[in-house]
């Protein structure tokens, strides 16, 4: 009997893996970087659960320039951010004692993203686009007498 030689394949969901439980504690921020070059270096991009993790983990080590560079890299790259992304780099900044790096990202965050659902956030153009179709779906409704529910109120002052 001989035995059967194989590569391992790791994907995203791999490495988002083992960066999430570095991120809580399982390891230091230079192993997570390790991890990070060696999934470059295999050819798997970063996904949005693999930034979130690698900016929670410079949060953890103090390393706010980091967690800044990572945020870029991945508005960069077309990855979208979610709350918990955001949370992570703005916990890094916070505790590198930098709330103007804080308040930069909440800013860009109000400019070019608008939040629909938990955990999820959209362009301004999607945004638009999704309220553009809720409008017609109303108007065709109304047209053709299927009563609607009233709309939500207003928010405070």
């Amino acid at each position: 009997a001989g035995v059967v030689s194989q590569e391992l394949r790791l994907t995203v969901r791999s490495y988002s893996a083992v960066l999430s439980a570095l991120d809580r504690g399982a390891g230091p921020l230079s192993e997570s970087l390790r991890i990070r070059d060696q999934m470059r270096d295999s050819g798997v991009e970063p996904d949005l659960h693999c930034y979130t993790a690698l900016m929670g983990a410079c949060a953890e080590a103090g390393d706010w320039p980091r967690a800044l560079l990572f945020w870029d890299e991945m508005l960069d790259r077309g990855v979208r951010p979610d709350a918990v992304a955001a949370a992570a780099v703005l916990d890094a900044c916070l505790r590198g004692r930098q709330p103007d790096q804080g308040l930069a990202i909440v800013q860009l965050i109000w400019e070019r993203f608008e939040a629909r659902k938990p955990g999820r956030m959209y362009t301004r153009a999607e945004a638009e686009a999704m309220r553009e179709e809720r409008r017609v779906a109303r108007e065709e409704a109304e047209a053709r007498g299927v009563p609607l529910p009233p709309p939500p109120p207003p928010p405070p002052p």
